[in-house]
């Protein structure tokens, strides 16, 4: 979790000065790779299949950046399963917190919540069980880590790595703050902001040894671990760390940082 300064709080439209909302709207006149995201096309396209299968999940060839908590490298098969295609947004959650499926999120200076223009932003801030209460509302759940992986990796062959710098807002794109959803090129399986942009809590416990012991098929974590697994990165991380498609963290599952965001899954 970064220390707030003013350049933060101006850079994320918090104060009366040049701001992300500006750098927003440019990405929203700009785009050419994608409609954008507005209410009648997620209606139609806000989950991806992704088709059951084995897939290597872990420390992939040639990657420098590995952690220890992410070898070994292990043959895992998960079953179908539907992911969705953005982060959860503002609007989205303020829609549960009005049909009482969810808990009000603080409104810190760092949340999306609290900034203007805010409703295509990805929500942040959010706990863990606030994420799970909004995917039970909106009849899904949070995605396993193993679903988790596998949809960002799906149609990668297993040596290869997406460009981050096209598909992600990270600290070096970022200009240090969460940028609207869909704004930047989807991986090869057609989904946004699996890295970068917010970190995605994950429904497994966090266990830094579990992949020498994870089962082979459809695994769904450790029975008790440190925390909530969360995947993917943020607006605040750089690839060499956290924003990479194989990194893994873990974060307690009543805190809530402007890191960390949420997407669901379902059967």
């Amino acid at each position: 979790m970064r220390t707030l300064d003013a350049a933060f709080l101006m850079a994320c439209g918090i104060l009366p000065v040049v701001s992300c909302t500006d750098t927003i709207g440019q990405e929203q006149s700009s785009k050419t790779h994608d409609g954008g995201v507005n209410e009648e096309d997620t209606r139609r396209t806000d989950k991806v299949l992704i088709p059951g299968g084995w897939f290597l999940m872990g420390c992939r060839e040639g990657d420098i950046d590995c952690k220890t908590n992410e070898v070994p490298a292990h043959r895992v098969f998960v079953r179908d399963f539907y992911i969705d295609r953005y982060e959860v947004t503002v609007e989205k959650y303020k829609k549960c917190v009005v049909g009482g499926g969810c808990s009000p999120i603080r409104a810190g200076d760092e949340c999306t919540m609290a900034m203007i223009d805010n409703e295509s932003l990805p929500v942040n801030c959010v706990n863990w069980h606030q994420a799970q209460d909004f995917c039970a509302w909106a009849k899904s759940r949070l995605p396993t880590e193993a679903e988790w992986e596998k949809a960002a990796t799906y149609r990668l062959d297993d040596a290869e790595m997406p460009n981050y710098r096209v598909i992600a807002w990270y600290g070096e794109t970022s200009d240090g703050c969460p940028h609207r959803v869909g704004t930047k090129k989807p991986t090869a399986g057609g989904l946004y902001d699996m890295v970068g942009n917010v970190g995605e809590w994950c429904s497994d416990w966090y266990d830094e040894e579990y992949y020498k012991v994870s089962p082979e098929e459809n695994p769904q974590g450790p029975l008790k671990g440190r925390g909530r697994v969360i995947r993917g990165g943020s607006f605040n991380d750089r690839p060499g760390a956290g924003a990479r498609i194989t990194a893994r963290i873990g974060n307690f599952s009543d805190s809530g940082h402007e890191d960390d965001g949420f997407r669901c899954a379902s059967d």
